[in-house]
């Protein structure tokens, strides 16, 4: 047995050193691969393929890359990164001009915003833009829009029809499975767990919703009116009436340049730089152009950009989420690092638990004892996230950013009339201690139990209008008029003191060097999580529950979101300081 024993033990040993060997390969293989890029020929063209999600920041480690090629997943594509690449394309000389390739990708609106004003920053350096979509929606065409010429196909379709804000609502559904929900919260615009207790919207939701979407919608026609030459007033009678819907109708109503075939573009790319035939168009890509960027200044100061995006939870180690123990460790990076002289804490979350929200903008206010901290927001910077937020020097905004939402709120869901009557499974229970079993599943609460987890809720409220006060440099009772869980656009933000300016990541790094008393030119950016740092749990596939939810989407596609709501119920019992998070805009 002990001879078996060994042997079995030296085989698994033999098999993770392989397993090791190979995977140690392929990175250095990997690596090699990345560090050796194309170089920019001249008279090229910078082509954008805009098919993929767009995300904070890019993860370009060989395992990743390795891991999603096995899964078939998209790779994200960096916001930061595109907007660099960008300059540096508007800089460089043998880049005569961007080619926009519109496909079907992921964005919210404050980063599309950042990402139109790079390419409105590009133009002014006299090179063109030229864009060709097959199908385009409010978001695709307003990137496109920007384009000197804007092709699309014969058969080519264009959705201009506004924009609205949909909600899910569950009351009906658990009246019939006898799911019984209790809602605490504070703050009458806090409309998070409407879902589970109305089947349809309050007026208070209603108000802060369409005055969101108005903000959004005047963006996109003011940005489209300026570009296409088209007043506003033309523009949303259009989107109104829907009168545009396919290409021919988009011409007559000069909303795209040509009814054309990108092979019929390419020729006019081609034209456009000097070359007789569309195959002799030298193209790039952004990894390509990035490629071309000085290396970093020989100089020891640095501003730190730490990226803070997704769901606040307590709890845990996820790419995903933000938690304590991811974002942490980080500040604390830049807190103790001599050469990082002012952050970025950029932001991205619709918020989430209210302990860790609070917890980490405990230790923002540590680093901020350091060093200068500028929030930046991107397309959702609410509640948790605005808690986050406000414990920064400075709040910079896009004109499109969900931001404030200062409320509370507390869900518990019980399951009594379902287990017994519908399945026929009962409980009992033995305590020590009147309210041991406050919250159970299998049972409901009396008035007292609901009147100590309301005090909880209005205490915690405090708490966040208090701090939010201190941190605006406002009276609690001021801030107060602009809480309620109502929420914001960024540039109605600024208006009502909780956002200090309107800008995009580089206007927010602008102001932290500013700050720091750092000059242009004197220091480098450093990116925080570093993509260098990788452990065997990101090597070896995310988490079972990763893996397990991107099958549940390929298996349902455009059900899953019924299903996701269920499934947050989980995390989102107890109290959270979150967005009203069950919508969608488009």
């Amino acid at each position: 047995m002990n001879l078996f024993k060994i042997m079995l033990g030296t085989f698994l040993g033999l098999v993770i050193f392989f397993v090791v060997l190979i995977v140690v390969g392929l990175s250095m293989v990997g690596a090699s691969m990345v560090e050796t890029p194309p170089n920019i020929e001249a008279n090229s063209v910078f082509k954008i393929a805009l098919d993929k999600p767009i995300v904070e920041k890019e993860d370009n480690r060989v395992w990743t890359k390795l891991r999603r090629n096995i899964a078939g997943d998209a790779a994200g594509v960096g916001l930061y990164d595109l907007i660099e690449a960008i300059h540096l394309a508007k800089k460089n000389e043998s880049i005569k001009g961007i080619y926009l390739e519109m496909g079907i990708f992921e964005a919210g609106y404050s980063t599309l915003y950042e990402l139109r004003n790079a390419l409105e920053d590009f133009k002014k350096s006299g090179k063109f833009i030229y864009a060709y979509g097959e199908i385009l929606t409010e978001k695709s065409y307003y990137i496109s829009s920007v384009a000197d010429q804007l092709y699309m196909p014969e058969s080519g379709l264009i959705e201009l029809n506004g924009l609205k804000i949909e909600v899910l609502y569950f009351k009906n559904l658990f009246e019939k499975l006898e799911l019984k929900t209790e809602v605490f919260k504070a703050g009458e615009f806090k409309s998070a767990v409407e879902p589970y207790i109305s089947d349809h919207m309050s007026e208070n939701d209603r108000i802060q919703s369409k005055a969101l979407m108005e903000d959004l919608y005047n963006e996109f026609l003011d940005k489209v009116s300026a570009s296409r030459n088209i007043s506003k007033e033309t523009l949303f009678n259009i989107s109104d009436s829907m009168k545009v819907r396919n290409s021919d109708a988009a011409l007559s109503h000069h909303i795209i340049s040509a009814v054309g075939y990108l092979s019929e573009l390419k020729k006019a790319i081609a034209t456009k730089i000097g070359v007789k035939e569309s195959d002799e168009i030298k193209w790039c890509g952004y990894k390509a152009v990035l490629a071309t960027k000085p290396k970093d200044l020989e100089v020891n100061k640095s501003v730190a950009i730490i990226y803070a995006a997704g769901e606040i939870v307590q709890g845990g180690k996820n790419q995903h989420y933000i938690s304590p123990e991811n974002i942490i460790p980080e500040l604390h990076k830049a807190a103790e690092d001599d050469n990082i002289k002012a952050v970025v804490l950029r932001i991205n979350s619709p918020g989430g638990s209210a302990l860790a929200s609070d917890v980490i903008w405990n230790e923002i206010l540590e680093l901020k004892a350091k060093k200068p901290v500028v929030a930046s927001m991107s397309d959702v910077a609410a509640s948790g996230g605005y808690y986050m937020a406000m414990a920064c020097d400075k709040i910079v905004a896009t004109p499109n950013t969900i931001t404030g939402s200062i409320g509370v709120f507390g869900l518990f869901v019980h399951a009594e009339g379902l287990l017994q009557n519908k399945l026929g499974i009962t409980s009992d229970r033995e305590k020590i201690g009147r309210y041991a079993d406050i919250g159970s599943f299998s049972k409901g609460m009396n008035d007292e139990e609901r009147a100590i987890i309301q005090q909880e809720i209005e205490h915690i409220y405090g708490q966040f209008l208090s701090k939010a006060a201190k941190g605006r440099k406002q009276p609690v009772e001021e801030i107060g008029k602009h809480a309620g869980g109502r929420v914001w656009s960024g540039r109605d933000a600024i208006t009502v003191g909780l956002v200090d300016s309107l800008g995009g990541i580089n206007d927010a790094i602008r102001i932290a060097a500013q700050m720091a008393k750092l000059k242009e030119k004197e220091y480098n950016i450093v990116q925080l999580p570093d993509s260098d740092a990788e452990d065997w749990l990101e090597l070896l596939g995310s988490t079972e529950e990763d893996v397990y939810d991107k099958k549940q989407k390929q298996m349902l596609l455009e059900f899953y979101p019924y299903l996701e709501i269920f499934q947050d119920m989980h995390r989102v019992k107890g109290i959270q300081t979150r967005l009203p998070y069950y919508f969608t805009i488009n």
